[in-house]
């Protein structure tokens, strides 16, 4: 039966996007990303089972059931769980800190000093972060400065080419 990936394809635009063009318009870019063109496909297009199955794939992938009817979309999704390789780990420096924490205080002794003050004069989480958008910031302004001196030391060179 033709029109079978055209009708996929508007089910799980349509289940994604609730309605939000822009969401719909997302939902179609990422399907052109994954490698199914939606704006190829029509009610007469011949059905392709290896499209089918790979747009079924996709529906799992955006955590939509394939086939759902439009208002089965308002229906609330289930997210699947994170298996072990997602999962946030972490870090063997912040387990080594959660372990001398926990055996100071299970034998009453204080933080080192060292450790104070780390605590007392060191970055904020997320500081770092921060610190390299501005130097990425920076570096653009700076680039587009030194582009504006190259085009100008161009027009003088032009300019004095011309004179003699």
């Amino acid at each position: 039966m033709a029109g079978q990936i055209k009708k996929l394809i508007d089910s799980v635009v349509q289940a994604r996007s609730k309605g939000s063009v822009a969401l719909a318009t997302i939902t179609r870019a990422k399907l052109a990303f994954k490698g199914i063109n939606p704006d190829k496909f029509t009610d007469n297009s011949p059905d392709d089972p290896a499209i089918l199955a790979r747009l079924q794939t996709i529906a799992e992938e955006f955590n939509v059931r394939p086939g759902a009817a439009a208002n089965d979309a308002a229906a609330p999704r289930v997210e699947r769980m994170m298996d072990a390789r997602e999962a946030p780990r972490m870090s063997a420096s912040s387990h080594l800190e959660s372990r001398m924490s926990e055996l100071r205080q299970k034998y009453g002794q204080r933080e080192h000093p060292a450790e104070r003050w780390g605590s007392r004069f060191s970055d904020p989480p997320g500081a770092g972060y921060q610190r390299g958008n501005l130097i990425e910031e920076e570096n653009r302004r700076l680039r587009n400065a030194v582009a504006d001196l190259q085009i100008e030391i161009q027009v003088l060179k032009e300019m004095l080419g011309r004179r003699s």
